[in-house]
């Protein structure tokens, strides 16, 4: 519900179904010295990365805390930035920046870092059929 007078706009508000489950970042904090995070999770993730890829869609702010674990899927929020690219040539920047927020979650360091670092396409050029 967004609220103008005129052209103006003066409040807004976004209303959406509760997510009770965990974000990424409490759920794969057990996991952050040894990496162990669970293949299920892993692989849904491996998942709406390759569909966003797919899709050419950029979220705009992959932080840990617009990602939760709900009925066995990832589910994004915060989608006000959210962008269907009609080009590579603007995807790949988008991807490379979203990729980048998302890992900086956890310390580059840390074990789950790299599991994951590993797992994620690393740009959208090689990754775009």
């Amino acid at each position: 519900l967004e609220k103008r007078f005129l052209w103006l706009r003066s409040r807004a508000y976004l209303v959406t179904e509760y997510l009770a489950g965990p974000d990424i970042i409490e759920r794969f904090a057990p996991y952050i010295d040894s990496g162990a995070a669970p293949e299920a999770e892993l692989q849904a993730l491996d998942r709406l990365f390759a569909e966003l890829i797919r899709e050419r869609i950029s979220h705009g702010d992959f932080k840990g805390h617009n990602l939760f674990w709900q009925e066995d899927r990832w589910a994004l929020i915060d989608l006000d930035s959210m962008c269907q690219h009609h080009s590579l040539g603007s995807f790949a920047p988008a991807y490379a920046r979203d990729r980048a927020r998302f890992m900086r979650n956890w310390p580059q360091s840390s074990a789950l870092y790299q599991v994951i670092d590993q797992r994620l396409p690393k740009n959208a050029e090689s990754s775009v059929g």
